[in-house]
Formats: structure tokens, C-alpha cells, sequence
């Protein structure tokens, strides 16, 4: 018995011990003039709309981030609910143990959260240079997870080159409902667009009466004038 004891604490302090390095490793940021992406995102969105350093930052997001998409991307799909080391950690008896783990792991939460934010400010600094990165969004957004919303702010933050992307969730039938509905409100202020007014022409045939009856009012006569 002692020995089963003994063999199930070195296995939980083997655990604990590969969290807590899990934990410790932070993921390298890639740099531009020796500043990380983090950096200037924040600059970009602290800067005056027409200032040189709201340029300088943006310049520096196109770089970095079109280089890095996939980090992006990957930043964006966080979700909380669904991290592994919070899942060990709560599953962790009562005791010394896991209190230990779980206070770096909710700095970790935030940490990661906050990174998914800029993330997607990162997209908006992009604008359609972040086009390449819409088929991955969209299928984070139809995944229906937490991150779904974030998603969707990143493919509307691209413009008009993530139209068609944006178009083919209303008809998507993984798309959720509160998904479709914000979907058609961000198409609605595009409606000088082609590919914008067809998808919201196509989602008059959509199964779902709510979206049908967003969609009528939104192509009502005179809509379009």
C-alpha cells in the first residue's frame, strides 16, 4: 500500500512539475527593429489614427503578421473552457498541489486571452493583407466554440476580401444562428458591394425565420439606392 502511495505522489509531482514548465515556456514572439508583435499592436492602437507612429506600427503588423498568420490564427482559437493544464489542475485533489498550479494557470488564461485580443487588432491593422488567414477563421468560426466571435471580428477586420467568406456561413449549415445574425448586420453596411448584396440575397432562402426576417428588412426597396 505504501508502495502504491508512494509511486502515485513521484507520478503527481512528475505531473505537476512538467505543468508548471508548460507553464513557464512562453512562446517567442516574433520581432520587427527588434520590438515584439505585442508591442506593436498596443502602439497601433494607443496612436492617433493619422500619426506617424500609428503608420510606423502598422507597417510593422503587415510584416510581422503576414509572416506569422498561423499564429494568428492559433492565438485567435484559444479558448479557456477547453485548456488542458486548467483541466489538470482542477482535477487535482484538494491540497498544497493544486493551489500551486492553479494561480499560474490563471495567469496563463489571461495571458492568453489577452494575446487572442491583440491578435485580432492585429487583423484590423492588416486590413486585406490578412485575406490569406479567411479559410482558417472560417473554420474556427463554424467550430461554434468560444473563439467563434473573435474569429468572426478577424474576417470582418480583412474587408471586402473576406466577403466571400463571410457570405458562405449565412448558407453554412454548421454556421449558429447568433453567428448568421451578426454576419448579415456586418454585410448590411456593404451593400455597394456585389458579392456582399448576393449573399444576402441568397439568405432570403435561408430555413431559419429569423434570419429570413433580418435579411428582408435589410432589402427592402430601397435598400440599395
Amino acid at each position: 500500500m505504501r508502495k502504491r502511495y508512494a509511486l502515485l505522489a513521484v507520478a503527481c509531482g512528475a505531473l505537476l512539475a512538467i505543468a508548471l514548465t508548460l507553464l513557464l515556456t512562453r512562446e517567442r514572439e516574433p520581432r520587427y527593429e527588434g520590438k515584439e508583435l505585442s508591442y506593436w499592436v498596443h502602439l497601433w492602437g494607443l496612436s492617433e489614427s493619422d500619426s506617424g507612429a500609428r503608420r510606423q506600427a502598422r507597417e510593422a503588423i503587415v510584416v510581422l503578421g503576414t509572416n506569422n498568420l498561423n499564429l494568428l490564427v492559433r492565438r485567435i482559437s484559444f479558448e479557456p473552457s477547453k485548456d488542458t493544464l486548467l483541466r489538470f489542475a482542477w482535477g487535482l485533489p484538494l491540497g498544497p498541489a493544486r493551489r500551486a498550479l492553479l494561480r499560474p494557470v490563471a495567469n496563463r488564461l489571461v495571458i492568453k486571452s489577452r494575446l487572442a485580443r491583440d491578435a485580432v487588432e492585429a487583423f484590423y491593422a492588416m486590413g486585406p493583407a490578412g485575406a490569406p488567414a479567411a479559410p482558417q477563421l472560417a473554420k474556427i468560426i463554424n467550430s461554434g466554440g468560444e473563439s467563434a466571435m473573435n474569429a468572426l471580428k478577424a474576417l470582418e477586420a480583412i474587408g471586402e476580401a473576406a466577403f466571400p467568406t463571410i457570405g458562405s456561413m449565412i448558407t453554412n449549415a454548421t454556421t449558429s444562428t447568433p453567428i448568421r445574425m451578426q454576419v448579415i448586420n456586418h454585410l448590411k453596411h456593404h451593400t455597394d458591394s456585389p458579392i456582399a448584396r448576393d449573399a444576402l440575397t441568397n439568405a432570403l432562402h435561408n430555413p431559419d425565420p429569423k434570419v429570413r426576417r433580418l435579411v428582408t428588412e435589410i432589402l427592402s426597396p430601397g435598400a440599395f439606392e
